[in-house]
């Protein structure tokens, strides 16, 4: 079993949600004829799309979702008057992957800061 901190994807998911009502939040690894996984998101408020790759869907949606969660606060850090909500407080996600590659996200408990 694999996992990863899904702050990035939590983030990404979020924000495309607020962006577009219509959009379907889904990040949907697809796997290529090499065995490599390919993970498509597109950002609808800043009108860009990032491809994340990987050995495995959730390297793919990793590598896709940093790139989208820096994009997005570049976006917000140019654009201050853009208001954005964040839906999930001080808790902290885990995206895990099993043997089988089902995915999913759990919920750790708040974050801590030292």
């Amino acid at each position: 079993m694999k996992s990863i901190d899904a702050k990035e994807v939590i983030k990404t998911l979020n924000r495309i949600t607020q962006a577009d009502v219509d959009a379907q939040p889904i990040l949907e690894p697809k796997k290529n004829e090499n065995g490599i996984y390919k993970c498509v998101v597109y950002l609808p408020l800043i009108d860009k799309t990032v491809i994340g790759i990987g050995d495995s869907k959730i390297e793919s949606i990793d590598n896709a979702t940093k790139q989208s969660s820096k994009l997005i606060d570049e976006y917000l850090e140019e654009n201050p008057h853009y208001i954005t909500n964040d839906f999930f407080g001080e808790s902290s996600y885990i995206l895990v992957e099993d043997d089988n590659e089902n995915l999913y996200i759990h919920l750790i408990g708040e974050r801590t800061y030292c």
